[in-house]
């Protein structure tokens, strides 16, 4: 098994809400020291995702909401979910990342990307067989570099 196997594996229990199977691959990734290239594979994931929810040419309006939802539905009180930086990643990955100056730091990239990608492949629930598609292209994606 590869390492972006085991990359698509724990997508897979995060997205279907087997947050418990995801932590425990995720210590035994570390333990074993198989997690290299995780956060290549969980931003190109992220980049696909937002593609995949907003077309080209989705009203900037509409990428807001979803900051918004993820945050409501999330994380309510604010603790753990950055909404300005969140649709910073956003509007990033959509090529319209004009107007936001202030940076991101690595650790709330990494974080953001998760919880957005949980979300964007959630709610709607995404089928196993597009969802296995998404995970085969991220892997490609992320090996490119």
């Amino acid at each position: 098994m590869t390492a972006y196997d085991e990359f698509q594996t724990l997508a897979r229990l995060l997205v279907r809400g087997r947050f418990h199977e995801g932590r425990r691959l995720v210590a035994d990734m570390e333990l074993r020291g198989t997690g290299r290239g995780r956060g290549r594979y969980l931003a190109a994931l992220f980049y696909l995702s937002v593609a995949r929810r907003f077309p080209e040419g989705t009203e900037p309006h509409l990428v807001a909401g979803l900051v918004t939802e993820v945050r409501a539905h999330l994380d309510p009180a604010g603790e753990v979910f950055e909404t300005r930086a969140a649709a910073v990643l956003v509007a990033t990955a959509l090529g319209r990342a004009e107007g936001f100056a202030e940076p991101v730091t690595a650790e709330a990239v990494s974080r953001l990307e998760l919880l957005l990608v949980f979300h964007l492949l959630s709610v709607p629930p995404i089928g196993d067989g597009e969802l296995d598609e998404l995970l085969c292209a991220a892997a490609r994606l992320a090996a490119r570099g």
